[in-house]
């Protein structure tokens, strides 16, 4: 191989990198961007009671509230994979084909939950998301092993992994979005809905500001985990960002070095 081709060679290997540690930059912003506006929601909003919730009449306002963790008006639910009590769950299954690592299937509960702050009950309705739960199944199956109760993905995959986070019954339970107090219960809800098709522009933006919070931990302690997702997101996009410049650079002068061919 001449000197020119090897140039040729290493331009091209050092641009695809460099393209993808722009995707990697993307990707850590974004996630740095969900870690920012979760540990700004939670820093700036006031930690509530349902005795204070409802000391003023019918209102509503962004806060955050603390409790134990109760079944909602259906009972405790049974978690789809492992069968046990709880009053949240999410279970998701992936599978690995010829095409790459995908999800085949997920589960989320949809009923309310119950948290009793010791001076009232309110209803904190449910999301995809639950810092700090508990992962209650972890399996991984290779085809043609028999999985049981457990759903199915495509019949030429090489595995199949199960898992599974619940939050049981009487455990803590922090969430922080909007209160809603109609003179009767307290709803906690997300503040902007999941769905922002119908937003405008300006609305999204405040949806991205106002994210809604649930976990299983103490405030503290979740404000901390996003404050090191937030870091470490950064941390990455900073190295992607001196990386890709770099391999951008390096490839531009290999390329120079190819002399340039008349058709």
């Amino acid at each position: 191989m001449s000197e020119a081709e090897w140039s040729g060679d290493l331009a091209a290997i050092l641009y695809g990198v460099a393209l993808l540690c722009a995707l990697v930059l993307t990707v850590a912003l974004v996630l740095a961007q969900i870690a920012r506006g979760r540990r700004a929601m939670m820093t700036r909003n006031e930690t509530l009671t349902y005795a204070r919730l409802t000391a003023g009449g019918p209102a509503w306002g962004l806060c955050e509230v603390t409790g134990t963790a109760e079944p909602g008006p259906g009972g405790p639910l049974t978690a789809p994979l492992s069968g046990r009590p709880c009053v949240w769950y999410r279970a998701v299954a992936r599978q690995k084909t010829a095409s790459g690592v995908s999800f085949f299937h997920t589960d989320v509960s949809a009923a309310p939950i119950v948290l009793n702050d010791g001076t009232g009950r309110i209803t904190v309705l449910p999301d995809r998301e639950m810092r700090g739960a508990l992962r209650s199944v972890d399996l991984r199956r290779v085809p043609p092993a028999e999985a049981g109760p457990l759903p199915r993905g495509a019949s030429d995959a090489e595995w199949y992994r199960y898992e599974e986070w619940i939050l049981p019954p009487g455990e803590h339970l922090y969430a922080c979005g909007k209160a809603v107090y109609d003179g009767t219960s307290v709803v906690m809800d997300r503040p902007y809905p999941e769905d922002r098709s119908d937003l405008s522009a300006a609305e999204r933006d405040l949806a991205d500001d106002h994210p809604y919070v649930l976990s299983a931990w103490s405030e503290e302690r979740t404000t901390r985990h996003e404050t090191r997702r937030m870091v470490l997101s950064y941390a990455v996009a900073g190295a992607a960002t001196v990386i890709g410049l770099g391999a951008f650079a390096w490839s531009r002068h290999e390329a120079e070095k190819v002399p340039y061919r008349r058709r």
